[in-house]
């Protein structure tokens, strides 16, 4: 608490060092430190994050979602603006025929191929919920984080402006 006309202001850095986190307060926000919620910082027990790895990728944006591919587990993840997502390992998108589709896109859209365009063409419900690709399929390269506690989930990177999803256990993101 500040006293005797003592007046401090301080800006929460972008990463605080070790396990030290300010107490309700945001990285880049300001305060006044005569406020009546003064700083307070805390030193937890928190395990260190769980190392990022990386592995190749597809991504391909749609009206309603965006795929993505991961190469290390040859897995497709259909993510639906609704916040929720399906995962479809290889033994099941690969035993699809190829998009049974032939119809061709409209006019600055993109019809999805290769796996992709096997679980659009096949499942109807994942055509219905995405619509038509707004890029066409796109490589990069996939940092991943598996996060065990407090809840289960996966951090994936997106292509796009360093942009993350978390992939929950409950089947949203």
């Amino acid at each position: 608490k500040m006293s005797d006309g003592v007046s401090v202001t301080w800006t929460v850095p972008s990463v605080l060092p070790g396990n030290i986190y300010a107490a309700g307060r945001r990285p880049g926000q300001t305060h006044d430190g005569a406020t009546s919620n003064p700083l307070s910082f805390s030193v937890q027990d928190v395990p260190a994050p769980p190392p990022t790895t990386t592995t190749s990728a597809a991504y391909q944006p749609f009206q309603g979602g965006m795929m993505l591919w991961r190469s290390d587990t040859d897995t497709i993840y259909v993510l639906r603006d609704d916040n929720t997502y399906t995962t479809y390992a290889s033994a099941v998108y690969r035993a699809y025929p190829e998009n049974p589709i032939i119809e061709p896109a409209p006019p600055n859209l993109f019809k999805p191929v290769q796996g992709f365009g096997r679980i659009w063409g096949n499942v109807e419900a994942e055509r219905a919920a995405l619509g038509y690709g707004l890029s066409a399929e796109q490589a990069y390269t996939m940092s991943v984080q598996n996060f065990a506690s407090p809840q289960a989930f996966t951090l994936l990177s997106l292509p796009t402006s360093g942009e993350q999803v978390a992939l929950l256990t409950d089947g949203t993101w």
